[in-house]
């Protein structure tokens, strides 16, 4: 079952459900596939980069899905539709990254 305050959900593509995790592995892993930071690939996703979407969704879906590869999580990019996977990547930035309980400033986004 998926830990909203763990940085995890779920997402349904084509009667599947897919569990998605972004946390400090799947962060990292990204960075290392991309070169680029994680503040960056939020910026970049936010920009409407294709190749940032697909390393965001395809590290979020590593941990629960370890046998899917980058070419397979685009492939779930097209069947769900982008703005699906970037509403759910948003969604799942946002739980990652919360407002601190006493009000400063934690989501980098």
């Amino acid at each position: 079952m998926a830990n909203a305050r763990r940085g995890e959900g779920s997402i349904e593509i084509d009667g599947t459900i897919y569990n998605l995790k972004l946390d400090n592995n799947a962060f990292c892993v990204a960075e290392t596939a991309t070169g680029s930071t994680t503040l960056e690939l939020f910026r970049q996703m936010d920009r409407g980069s294709f190749s940032a979407i697909r390393a965001l969704f395809y590290c979020s879906l590593l941990s629960r899905n370890p046998t899917v590869t980058i070419e397979g999580a685009g492939d779930l990019i097209d069947a769900a539709g982008n703005n699906v996977v970037i509403d759910k990547l948003s969604e799942l930035i946002r739980i990652s990254f919360p407002q601190a309980e006493t009000g400063g400033e934690a989501n980098p986004t």
